[in-house]
Formats: structure tokens, C-alpha cells, sequence
């Protein structure tokens, strides 16, 4: 019963409603279209203007950036190379020896074929009397050769008067020497001989240049 009563109050209230909504809208829709001559202005409603709608993306606004141009480093520099002017090194001295250098001989011949005999020259180096063995002493040799079996002899003359003396050659570095070679004070007399000494031997001979020696 109250539920019926409550639907009755509910649709009647609803009815009135929507008549007295209906009444409104003829109401204001006669007082729009029948404006007074009297210059009233009518006035329209002018749409609602809605705000622009925020985009949901922010727009960046790209700021142009213009780029530093590149800095290209320095070129390097690379310092020249020297060359050093190249030294010739002097030729290394010559190794010296321990030994001390051998003198230059004398050529000597080479001995003849057998048979013959070859001329040599004999050189007198001393003749002269000797006070302390009062003889005649000589020194010769026969130069340009080497070798034994020699025999030297020294002659002396004096007018008719001869002296000799002999004694057996002896092979030296590069010669003949006639070694101790004498002739006796017994057998000259005071005065100036003339003496030679003559080289033989199977392979050469020869006679040196007279010497004068004085006999006291």
C-alpha cells in the first residue's frame, strides 16, 4: 500500500517535471522569435568557446645549434736528420815486430858452374905494424862471397926482398874473411914494403890493391 503510494508521488512528480520543462522552452523559444519593433536588439547566445586542448607531447622547439668547427691540430714538425759526414779512419799502423829488422845484405853471387873459377874482390882493411907483437898485421876479405875451403895470402916486397904470410879464409855474414892474418918481424927489415893479399879457393880468386906498410 505505501509502495503504491510512493510510485504514485514519484510519477506525478516526474510528470510535473516534464511539464512544467515543456512550458519553459515554449516560453523562451516565443519571446526569442517575436522580438518588438521598438529596437530591442536580440541578442543570440554565442556558442561556448571551448580552450584549446593542450597537446599531450610538449613541443620542444629545437634550438639550431651550430657546431664549432673542427680545430685540426698543428702539423708536426719533424726535425731533419743529420747525417755526420763520414771519417775514412787512417790505415792501421803496421804491426811492429818483436824481433829487430834484419839488415839489407849485400847480393852475394851464386858459385859457378864446376870447373870454373870466378873473380872476387878482395879489400884490405888493416895493414900495419904491430908494437906489442912486432909483426905486420893484416885484415881483408873477399867480398860477394860466402863459403869455406879459402885460403888467403899476403905478400910483401921490398926491393929483392920478399915476406909472406898464409892462413885459411873463414865464411862470415856476407863475406870471406881472412881472418888473423901475419907475417912475422923476423922477416922484414925496417923500411916501407908493398904488400898484396891474393883470395883462392876452388870456386874464386882474387888479389887486392897494394898497401904500403912501414916496418920500424
Amino acid at each position: 500500500m505505501l509502495s503504491s503510494r510512493r510510485n504514485l508521488l514519484i510519477s506525478a512528480a516526474v510528470a510535473g517535471a516534464v511539464v512544467l520543462a515543456v512550458v519553459v522552452f515554449f516560453a523562451v523559444r516565443s519571446s526569442s522569435t517575436a522580438a518588438p519593433t521598438g529596437g530591442v536588439t536580440s541578442t543570440s547566445l554565442s556558442p561556448t568557446t571551448r580552450p584549446p586542448t593542450p597537446s599531450s607531447a610538449p613541443v620542444s622547439t629545437a634550438v639550431s645549434t651550430t657546431a664549432a668547427p673542427a680545430t685540426t691540430p698543428p702539423p708536426t714538425t719533424t726535425p731533419p736528420t743529420t747525417t755526420p759526414p763520414t771519417t775514412t779512419p787512417p790505415p792501421p799502423a803496421p804491426a811492429s815486430s818483436s824481433r829487430p829488422a834484419t839488415p839489407t845484405q849485400p847480393t852475394v853471387a851464386p858459385p859457378p858452374p864446376a870447373g870454373q873459377v870466378r873473380p872476387v874482390q878482395v879489400v884490405v882493411s888493416i895493414a900495419s905494424w904491430n908494437t906489442s907483437t912486432k909483426d905486420v898485421e893484416f885484415s881483408a876479405y873477399a867480398a860477394g862471397i860466402v863459403e869455406s875451403g879459402g885460403t888467403c895470402v899476403v905478400e910483401m916486397v921490398k926491393g929483392n926482398l920478399r915476406a909472406t904470410g898464409r892462413t885459411a879464409a873463414v865464411p862470415d855474414a856476407t863475406t870471406t874473411s881472412c881472418g888473423d892474418l901475419r907475417v912475422p918481424g923476423a922477416a922484414v927489415s925496417s923500411g916501407t914494403w908493398s904488400a898484396t893479399i891474393t883470395y883462392t879457393s876452388p870456386s874464386a880468386s882474387g888479389i887486392s890493391a897494394p898497401s904500403d906498410v912501414m916496418v920500424p
